[in-house]
């Protein structure tokens, strides 16, 4: 007679739902650590390199609970895919629920509920799809901690102070609660970085490739983002008018000095 060896029976929870539950931990930390700080202490938290943290902690940190968990590694490829998924989902809806419920007001004006009963729930949900943005963001911000220094020894470009673009001022917002909150912070965190982005890009533009587009359409539409772009040189000129523009507005500019014409007052 074989007698067939016993298996345990395995009653673990699936891993997405171990991440989700572990997120609950973090929630708590979270919020008791953001109740307890004084006032004083937020305000010179929520800037320039302190949003990283404060952001990243909302929208890295339930994804790399997740990863960190021993079933999830375990788990396969699916689990790591719809893990820190599920894991960074669930964080944010309880974490909305729970700061209208605590310390929000259920009457009186909700960008959430305007838009709801505008537009209805399925456009409402729909427009949850600008999480998906949060990687892209993300990078963004390493090339400007990580690139443009470099160029900063490199090219002489200027540095800018992360504080004076990234900060964070409208959680002092009466009223403000729940989704309404996190993404007003999300997107103010998106507008500074964006903001210190486009100062990069215009200052490398300006130095390094200061010539005006072929199409005038082009021109137009970029001149909202980059206004000295009517002072490049002509593509026609060809060479020669980009090395008269580097005479007229680099030569004998000291290095860590090369920035864009308005920074240097020729607009």
């Amino acid at each position: 007679m074989i007698i067939a060896a016993a298996q345990p029976m395995n009653n673990a929870l699936p891993p997405e739902l171990l991440a989700a539950g572990a997120t609950v931990g973090l929630l708590i930390a979270l919020n008791a650590l953001l109740v307890i700080t004084p006032r004083l202490v937020k305000d010179k938290l929520f800037v320039g390199f302190g949003v990283d943290a404060v952001i990243g902690l909302f929208t890295l940190g339930p994804f790399a609970l997740a990863i960190a968990l021993p079933a999830v590694r375990q788990g396969g490829w699916k689990a790591w895919l719809i893990a820190p998924g599920v894991s960074a989902l669930f964080y944010l809806f309880v974490w909305c629920v729970l700061d209208e419920a605590v310390r929000g007001k259920r009457r009186g004006f909700s960008i959430r509920r305007r838009w709801i009963r505008s537009d209805g729930w399925m456009r409402y949900a729909l427009g949850w799809s600008i999480l998906l943005a949060v990687p892209m963001f993300w990078l963004v911000r390493l090339a400007e901690v990580v690139v443009y220094p470099a160029l900063n020894v490199a090219w002489g470009l200027p540095r800018l102070r992360t504080a004076e673009f990234i900060a964070l001022s409208r959680h002092k917002t009466q009223g403000l609660v729940g989704a309404d909150y996190i993404f007003c912070l999300y997107c103010e965190w998106m507008t500074g970085l964006w903001s210190l982005g486009t100062e990069m890009l215009r200052n490398i533009e300006s130095m390094w490739c200061p010539l005006r587009f072929g199409r005038a359409d082009q021109c137009e539409r970029c001149q909202a983002i980059f206004p000295d772009i009517e002072r490049w040189a002509d593509p026609e000129e060809g060479m020669a008018g980009l090395d008269r523009f580097y005479e007229l507005h680099y030569e004998g500019r000291p290095m860590g000095a090369r920035s864009h014409l308005g920074a240097c007052g020729e607009e």
